[in-house]
């Protein structure tokens, strides 16, 4: 079981080392978050100041720049996570 568990962890950390994976994964979350909190992606571009087909692409192909990423999570209320995100050693 353990064997399991580190080959498990092994491959799990050989996934993520890919910059589009992750990306995509960012945007599935992302997604999930802005339907958890019931706002589409109009409400989302509105409080953003993000375009809507900004954020259609990111949803969807996990493209989006920087500012607009930042501009997206300040709407979903993720500021702290954002600002912090290389804080800690």
């Amino acid at each position: 079981m353990a064997e399991t568990n580190k080959i498990l962890a092994i491959l799990d950390n050989y996934l993520h080392d890919n910059p589009d994976e992750i990306a995509k994964e960012i945007a599935v979350e992302f997604r999930r978050r802005r339907i958890e909190k019931n706002l589409t992606r109009e409400q989302v571009a509105e409080k953003s100041g993000v375009a809507v087909s900004n954020i259609v692409r990111f949803e969807q192909k996990g493209l989006i720049s920087l500012k607009n990423l930042i501009g997206i999570a300040m709407a979903l209320e993720y500021t702290s996570e954002i600002r912090h995100i290389f804080s800690q050693q």
